[in-house]
């Protein structure tokens, strides 16, 4: 990470340059190497210019340009002439007097000039100056936007698109519980601490916040708006104003947004007037409040809900009215001056005779020492008659030696000696000896079932609730020494070749023999330890390690970006492919093969010229590279040597590869010759 800072000694020098009415002049960057410097720790504003023997390179200031008021940009490019040196210094002076303005100490950087055919780098750097009056002090007029890339626009149109977004979910205003409720504690008004938006701007109170309403009628104002600096983090800026009216405003090119939170009347009753939640909620809200206050609902009747008309009269058989207190009190007290307890049956003169002539006489004396259905001692054994088949709540359909239980085709049948059969339906489903358990088919535990029936319960919820909750594959915790580096798999595979070519595959839990958190880990091993690879995912850091490459067609970052098979880059910053925004903003760089014979092409509108020497002509000969597209034309002088008649030289193109060269002299018979000479060729 990069830290910059404007030294103390410069605002010393600015200062003494305004008394003196002189600019603020800065015209030199110098680049430094100091071995160990730490890029992280914040920059003493007193720190001065290396030694000399740090210096690696002073180079002026190539351009500057005006940001805004306070803003300064001064920029400077390194070309592929000057290097080799490492830097992670750079500092922006006034050369005359030496004065260092601004310090920057950035991560090393190679620079490498060009040399023995090796293609060196090209370098820029920039140093943005932040202060009061930078415009006038420095009379910088160039704005800085002719030679830089402006995002400013771009991020402007990022922040009002989000604050258009949240204006379609809040509304003009949307606040929630008690945020910004504005209340009355005796005769002191406040507005209490909370959460809401204004215009899409999320802006939140920390602390309730007391407010003076000596004039009333009136209405307190949320205000707020989205500020920042150039270089600084932007930021919702929101203050409480108590006024009887009030608009949105723009204050120092700032945006201001206003909403009433709630209207207080003269004598001192105050209104809520901020709406809550979200549009959707604000909509419920406005609905059930609609519902409450009609009267526009359907009666009662005996098969659905709604509206109904009381009555106190006992004697209505009406369907369409509910009886009040008073009629269920009357109906009550005439029950029970019918119905008297003590006539429950107590003023039977013989209950013996009466159970008698009604015929329960056997009934009562079965009952009188039976085995109750509710649980009951025995005193003697339980019998029962010896049979081939039993049913139980059902008839048996088994056949000899065999429980039928519930269903007369299913329960326990002999299966010879010491083997008891499970039979279903009448098909023997399975067994059990005295040493096995045997299934025809499959056994269905709890957890199997769970699967089988699509029901996966067990550890159903939310994420942060799995350490304490189970699984349908759960395995029994396990707790190891805090140096303990050991491999736990919970599932292994192992598959082979007729031919050999073993593999076995695991994934489990890997503990790494520090006092961490176990990773996460995919083993796959093959005999003769030829291969043997790991992959890890690192819980504490979210990381994939992979012993290999990792390929796809396309990589997804985030959802937005991806990086094509091709190394190109797709993301919404520049509009597309990275590729194609480069060729739209900037020129190609041009080839060339120099020499005695060679070549020039400039990229970006495709020209070629070509030239070069020829020690005789007379003849066809072949360009140093074809042309794409087509040869304009080719001029021929003479080069070294011109005979004594001969006063032209000339040529043509014959294809996009090919071209003809010639001497003629002046006679009459106007001789062709192969004297010396140069040509040059244009064309795309």
């Amino acid at each position: 990470m990069s830290q910059a800072v404007i030294t103390k000694v410069f605002s010393e020098w600015k200062a003494q340059q305004a008394i003196n009415n002189q600019p603020v002049t800065l015209d030199e960057f110098i680049f430094a190497y100091i071995p160990g410097l730490d890029t992280d720790k914040p920059i003493d504003n007193t720190e001065t210019i290396p030694a000399a023997d740090k210096i690696v390179d002073r180079l002026p200031v190539s351009k500057t340009g005006v940001v805004n008021e306070n803003s300064v940009v001064y920029s400077v490019t390194l070309g592929a002439d000057v290097g080799d040196y490492d830097f992670n210094w750079i500092g922006l002076a006034n050369k005359a007097t030496g004065t260092l303005a601004m310090i920057i100490h950035a991560p090393t950087q190679r620079k490498i000039k060009n040399a023995n055919g090796q293609q060196g780098n090209v370098l820029v750097r920039s140093m943005l100056m932040e202060y009061s009056g930078a415009r006038e002090a420095t009379e910088i007029t160039t704005p800085a936007e002719t030679w830089q890339i402006d995002f400013t626009a771009r991020l402007a149109a990022m922040d009002e698109r989000q604050r258009r977004e949240n204006i379609d979910l809040y509304g003009a205003a949307a606040f929630f519980d008690s945020g910004y409720l504005v209340a009355k504690s005796g005769n002191q008004f406040f507005v209490t601490k909370g959460a809401g938006y204004v215009a899409g701007l999320r802006t939140e109170l920390p602390a309730d916040l007391n407010i003076n309403a000596a004039a009333k009628p009136t209405k307190v104002w949320l205000d707020v708006n989205w500020t920042g600096t150039l270089t600084s983090e932007w930021e919702v800026q929101s203050k409480i104003t108590v006024a009887a009216d009030l608009a949105d405003y723009v204050l120092g090119g700032v945006q201001h947004y206003v909403f009433a939170v709630a209207s207080i009347d003269a004598a001192g009753n105050i209104t809520d007037l901020r709406p809550k939640g979200t549009l959707n909620d604000q909509a419920a809200s406005d609905a059930l409040k609609k519902h409450e206050q009609s009267r526009n609902h359907p009666d009662a009747t005996t098969s659905a809900k709604g509206f109904t008309q009381l009555s106190s009269a006992t004697d209505s058989t009406s369907e369409e009215l509910a009886a009040t207190s008073k009629a269920v009190k009357i109906a009550m007290d005439n029950a029970n001056a019918r119905l008297a307890k003590d006539r429950n049956g107590s003023d039977i003169p013989n209950p013996a005779l009466f159970v008698q002539n009604i015929g329960l006489q056997g009934t009562v004396n079965k009952a009188d020492g039976a085995i109750q259905r509710s649980g009951d001692n025995m005193e003697g054994p339980l019998g029962l008659t010896r049979t081939s088949s039993f049913g139980v709540g059902t008839e048996n359909s088994l056949g000899g030696n065999s429980i039928a239980i519930g269903d007369n085709d299913s329960g326990f049948k002999s299966n010879g000696d010491g083997n008891i059969a499970l039979m279903a339906n009448s098909v023997l489903a399975g067994y059990f000896t005295e040493n096995e358990l045997q299934h025809r088919e499959k056994i269905l535990t709890k957890v199997f079932k769970a699967l089988v029936e699509n029901n996966w319960s067990p550890g159903a919820g939310g994420l942060g609730a799995q350490l304490n909750s189970g699984a349908p594959f759960m395995l029994p915790l396990i707790q190891r020494p805090n140096n303990d580096n050991n491999y736990f798999p919970f599932w292994k595979q192992i598959v082979s070749l007729l031919a050999g070519y073993p593999v076995a595959a695991s994934m489990g839990i890997m503990t790494s023999g520090q006092t961490n958190f176990p990773q996460i880990a995919i083993h796959a091993k093959t005999d003769f330890d030829v291969n043997d690879k790991l992959w890890i995912f690192d819980v504490a850091s979210g990381e994939f390690r992979s012993p290999g490459r990792l390929l796809g067609t396309e990589i997804f970052l985030s959802g937005k970006t991806r990086i094509a098979a091709d190394g190109n880059i797709n993301s919404d910053v520049w509009g597309g492919w990275l590729n194609d925004y480069l060729d739209k903003t900037y020129n190609k760089k041009n080839t060339a093969s120099l020499g005695d014979t060679g070549w020039y092409r400039d990229e970006s509108t495709g020209f070629i010229e070509q030239w070069g020497t020829l020690g005789s002509s007379n003849g066809t000969y072949n360009f140093p590279r074809a042309f794409p597209n087509k040869c304009f034309a080719v001029f021929v002088t003479n080069n070294n040597e011109q005979g004594g008649v001969v006063d032209n030289a000339y040529g043509y193109p014959v294809s996009t590869t090919q071209f003809f060269a010639a001497t003629k002299d002046s006679t009459s018979a106007h001789t062709i010759s192969g004297y010396p000479v140069a040509w040059r060729a244009i064309g795309r």
